[in-house]
């Protein structure tokens, strides 16, 4: 039906589709298979799961559904009522247009919807009785879908309406669509067309609502000339195009299904193509390189109609701003690799710097990405237009070792600081310096956003003897910010070295939580050892005398002071090499309950000696 009919034909119309006859009752009764609320309840469950769909951006449904066809997103739009409503509203064209595009099907001059457009190629369901068990074939010079039963039930021709409908308008049939041939395919020896009747109605009722014809006085008078008015003019020129562009569409319709598939989409494509063409010479024209015109927005390429220049106003704005966003990004991204090309060119400088250390300054030489931040380092790489010069290095490696030394004297009384602060919150003893540095000073640095100004006061009064003190202490346990590992302070600074040297660059040397160290504490307050002076060293020589009650109920026994402390471990299983038995290794910071130290074994009896003699039976002790 014509467009402005659209809208109040439904309530209007004298006679409405009318659906195929149903079969005769008196047959045998169905037998139920669910209760009616288990249905329900049922059918529930599905919407609220599918309910997912419908809060999706419409972008990310455009992904998901670009390579489908019309028919199978007809289907996905009929699973149910919230897939539907996001399918079939106005925001979810581009999707529809996309799947199109996939399937080769042209554009319409008469306006459909695309949902219509793709039910009335690619559906099955009867839009009169809804039926998907019979056949449903398409009249797209009526823009109809419908089963046999129902085709024949709607679709009359023009001399059987007027018999059949009373009240018909005089103008309704000139201005309907029609067709020559019957529900069942033949034509009329009269050259007489075929009808749709459900819009023969509405199209007589809306005749009768702008312009009724007159009627005669009496019964017996003769029908008085009729003259349409403007309104009516108006609307028979609207249903004339439309008749026209349906009439045309019908026949691209069938040149297409005539064609074959590669050729449709060899020919949609280059459609698309072209168009992305014209865009591409727009943005290239504004400022853009070739290669950024890329990033132009599927939605605005996708279609096959050439770009006009009204086209280009209305999209222009959005299409040049994601170009230049994609742009600006792509730019950003070549920078750092220029940048990372510049800071890996001075690989053999550091290699210098640490060849230059002492083997101690070696173990704690800070991680790539602290070295490549030196005052000194980072000229030589950070602007964009510097060039590293090899020849000028070796002037250059006393003041890096100095700022060296400087980062990792920094890096130690940092960590020393964390430690002792929760040393203090479990009340372990500290040394007097330390305690002090940590009481009146809240942070290590004279300001905490900028090391370079250096150590507060305090902190720089405790000297290096104190800090080794500190570590060498068996409560000096450190983790790693990303890494469930437990190690001592100089093996934690190995691990961040090593392990996140280019990743994870902001991954931190962390003291283990208060709770296991008041474990380690607790454990050499109960074997009576100076709990200010036992060294990690002196817990390693005694052997395998400690045990850890774990929280699953398990205890390990006779384990070295390496396992005790939980060094190297890891929740997961480890595999020291493929041929060897796995080493169970458990998380003691969380599963760890007691740490005890066993008491050394009895010395060895002397038996005295003891004269054997071999004999037939093996060897027996003599009487």
């Amino acid at each position: 039906m014509p467009p402005s009919t659209r809208s109040s034909s439904a309530s209007k119309a004298s006679q409405k589709a009318t659906p195929a006859p149903a079969k005769a009752a008196g047959g045998p009764k169905k037998r139920k298979t669910s209760g009616k609320k288990g249905k329900e309840k049922a059918e529930e469950v599905v919407e609220a799961g599918r309910d997912v769909f419908s809060s999706l951006p419409m972008d990310l449904v455009l992904q998901i559904c670009s390579d489908v066809d019309p028919g199978t997103l007809l289907a996905i739009s009929q699973t149910s009522k919230s897939i539907r409503s996001t399918l079939i509203r106005k925001a979810a064209e581009p999707v529809w247009l996309a799947a199109r595009r996939n399937f080769g099907m042209p554009d319409l001059q008469a306006e459909v919807d695309e949902p219509m457009y793709a039910y009335l190629v690619q559906g099955k369901a009867c839009q009169i009785c809804g039926t998907t068990r019979l056949k449903t074939e398409a009249e797209h010079e009526l823009r109809v879908r419908a089963c046999s039963k129902c085709m024949t039930a709607n679709l009359r021709n023009a001399s059987r309406i007027r018999k059949e409908m009373d009240d018909l308008h005089p103008l309704a049939l000139e201005w309907c669509l029609s067709t020559p041939y019957s529900a069942a395919g033949n034509t009329r020896a009269d050259e007489e067309h075929y009808f749709w009747v459900p819009e023969v109605a509405a199209v007589s009722d809306h005749l009768h609502a702008i312009d009724p014809p007159p009627k005669p006085e009496k019964e017996d008078d003769a029908q008085p000339e009729y003259s349409p008015n403007d309104d009516t003019e108006l609307f028979r020129e609207e249903c004339r195009q439309r008749k026209v562009k349906v009439s045309a569409d019908a026949a691209t319709i069938f040149k297409y299904e005539s064609r074959s598939l590669d050729e449709n989409l060899a020919e949609e494509r280059k459609k698309i193509n072209d168009r992305f063409k014209q865009i591409q010479d727009k943005l290239i024209a504004a400022g853009f390189e070739q290669r950024y015109t890329l990033a132009t927005p599927t939605w605005a390429r996708l279609s096959g109609r050439p770009l006009t220049e009204q086209e280009w106003v209305e999209i222009g704005p959005a299409v040049t701003a994601t170009v230049r966003a994609y742009r600006d990004t792509y730019m950003r991204y070549e920078a750092d690799l220029r940048k990372t090309g510049r800071r890996n060119a001075l690989r053999t400088l550091r290699q210098q710097v640490f060849a230059s250390c002492t083997p101690l300054e070696q173990q704690l030489f800070p991680r790539d990405a602290a070295f490549y931040r030196l005052p000194t380092v980072e000229p030589l790489w950070e602007p964009e237009g510097v060039v590293a010069n090899p020849a000028s290095w070796s002037a250059i490696v006393p003041s890096i070792r100095l700022e060296v030394q400087r980062q990792m004297r920094h890096d130690r009384v940092w960590c020393a600081d964390q430690l002792a602060r929760v040393l203090h919150k479990s009340r372990i003893p500290l040394p007097d310096a330390v305690l002090r540095a940590i009481s009146q000073e809240s942070s290590p640095f004279v300001d905490e956003k900028d090391e370079t100004k250096g150590l507060a006061p305090l902190h720089a009064q405790v000297t290096d003897a104190e800090v080794d003190k500190l570590f060498a202490r068996p409560v000096s346990i450190f983790m790693c910010s990303e890494y469930c590992g437990l190690y001592p302070f100089t093996d934690a600074i190995k691990h961040l070295s090593m392990v996140h040297g280019y990743f994870h660059t902001n991954a931190s040397c962390l003291p283990a939580p208060a709770s296991y160290l008041q474990l380690v504490d607790d454990m050499l307050e109960r074997a009576n050892l100076d709990r200010a002076d036992t060294t990690m060293e002196d817990l390693a020589s005694l052997g395998n005398r400690f045990t850890v009650e774990l929280r699953t109920g398990k205890t390990l026994r006779d384990q070295p002071w390496k396992v005790a402390a939980g060094y190297y471990t890891s929740p997961l299983r480890h595999y020291w090499s493929w041929h060897r038995r796995a080493v169970e290794r458990y998380d003691l910071v969380k599963l760890a309950t007691s740490i005890s130290l066993q008491p050394p074994p009895p010395p060895p009896q002397q038996l005295g000696k003891q004269a054997f003699q071999a004999g037939a039976g093996g060897g027996r002790r003599a009487s």
